[in-house]
């Protein structure tokens, strides 16, 4: 009885051309992962769309926008956008929010440092029904776009030295340009919305005490980014890019809280 012995070389090479074979198919059998983005049309929004989507086997991505900022132009392509105001927590917008993956929530009434408390408060309007809608629709992941002004603070005391993530927040940070000083005054009522959705965050994820199924929270203090590249030349003390005027918004719409802005800065 002649008998062959198996090459052990030629065994574990085949061996893992097996194993390639089986993850390649479930790859391709894996669907892609889908992403909620609101603000989707805005700065940040419509880089993230872009990102994931050069990527779309691995990525499905929908976009929430007010209609007043839809824009066709502003929309990745093979993104899918749908429009609603994040103010109306009962809003056919919160349909969209069922089997995603994950949310990430960068809208904002006015996404610009000088925000006034109004607008901040219906930013903050904006932020609860995310965050809670998206607990009650099952959605895995919530990212929240923070903003570096929670601790900007800092920047005013010098004698605090380097500023670590243990440090208890220091929201706001004086405005240096005479127009935008005019429309608030400092940056707090911007950080403090900022700072309102990371503590609801933060309550959401201690009430299950990881119990119970619910997202995973991520805060991400976000620096300056302006529209396009970031470049040192359009720069501007106050935040504000000067081909990107701050939003008017009118008296009827703040006083229903109903304005969902381009997210520009965090």
């Amino acid at each position: 009885m002649n008998m062959r012995v198996l090459d052990p070389r030629f065994a574990a090479a085949s061996a893992a051309l097996g194993a390639a074979l089986v993850l390649l198919a479930r790859r391709r059998a894996r669907r892609p992962r889908r992403v909620v983005i609101t603000g989707g049309c805005g700065n940040l929004g419509s880089k993230l769309a872009a990102h994931l989507l050069r990527s779309p086997e691995d990525w499905s991505v929908v976009l929430l926008e007010h209609p007043a900022f839809h824009s066709d132009a502003k929309v990745a392509e093979g993104a899918t956008c749908v429009l609603g105001d994040l103010a109306d927590g009962g809003g056919a917008w919160a349909a969209a929010l069922r089997g995603a993956d994950a949310v990430v929530h960068f809208s904002a009434v006015n996404p610009y440092p000088n925000a006034s408390w109004e607008e901040s408060a219906a930013s903050m309007l904006h932020t609860f029904n995310v965050l809670l809608l998206a607990e009650r629709a099952g959605v895995r992941r919530v990212v929240l776009a923070s903003s570096n002004h929670v601790m900007g603070g800092y920047k005013e005391k010098r004698s605090h030295g380097l500023v670590r993530p243990a440090d208890p927040p220091a929201c706001g940070t004086p405005l240096r340009d005479p127009a935008h000083l005019a429309a608030s005054g400092d940056a707090v009522a911007y950080a403090v919305a900022k700072l309102t959705g990371e503590q609801l965050c933060k309550s959401l994820a201690a009430t299950r005490r990881g119990l119970l199924p619910g997202p995973s929270y991520y805060m991400l203090r976000i620096g300056w980014c302006q529209p396009g590249e970031n470049m040192p030349a359009t720069l501007s003390a106050a935040g504000v890019p000067p081909e990107f005027p701050i939003l008017e918004v009118n008296k009827s719409t703040r006083q229903t809280g109903s304005t969902q802005a381009r997210s520009g800065a965090c």
